[in-house]
């Protein structure tokens, strides 16, 4: 079946987006854990009594600071790499699936609704091991919102100071 010329740009457009949504939510948070891994015989050497469950624990600070800026550099690269508009519009698919997540939360009864489902998504309350949801829904849509800053700001950037930075070797 022929898809004509207009049916095969609108396939490559979603191709694309798909691609970048992938990159800026689970990619950054895969290239988080890699790093943790690789990193982690490096740091042991600092640090000898080192356990590796000690050490991965950063992958699960509060606000997921290390998936954030992983999500920074691979969304500035890649944009700067692969220039494309969809890049900065990573963020809406994880924003609407945390929002869908976070209104047909069930919350305790003993707490106002609202103040108990921030708390699940975004606070203390739901952490590893015993609750998987902010890895699930709240770390993919803090790395897509850094991608796609930094997909924004690679943009921006103006195109004869990329090209002297390039001819730098910077």
């Amino acid at each position: 079946m022929w898809v004509g010329v207009q049916g095969s740009r609108i396939i490559r457009r979603c191709g694309i987006f798909l691609v970048h949504l992938v990159a800026g939510t689970y990619g950054s948070m895969a290239a988080a854990a890699a790093l943790v891994y690789l990193l982690f015989p490096y740091v042991r050497l600092l640090r000898t009594g080192l356990e590796f469950k000690e050490f991965n624990r950063v992958l699960s600070v509060p606000y997921f600071p290390l998936q954030i800026l992983v999500g920074l550099a691979i969304g500035y690269f890649l944009q700067r790499r692969f220039p494309s508009t969809a890049a900065q519009w990573v963020w809406v698919f994880p924003l609407v699936t945390l929002s869908y997540r976070f209104i047909s939360f069930h919350p305790s009864v003993l707490e106002p609704a609202f103040v108990s489902r921030a708390s699940h998504f975004f606070g203390r309350k739901c952490r590893p091991p015993d609750c998987f949801e902010q890895f699930r829904y709240t770390a993919p849509f803090y790395t897509a919102v850094a991608y796609s800053l930094a997909a924004r700001l690679s943009a921006s950037c103006p195109t004869q100071l990329r090209l002297s930075l390039r001819k730098r070797g910077d």
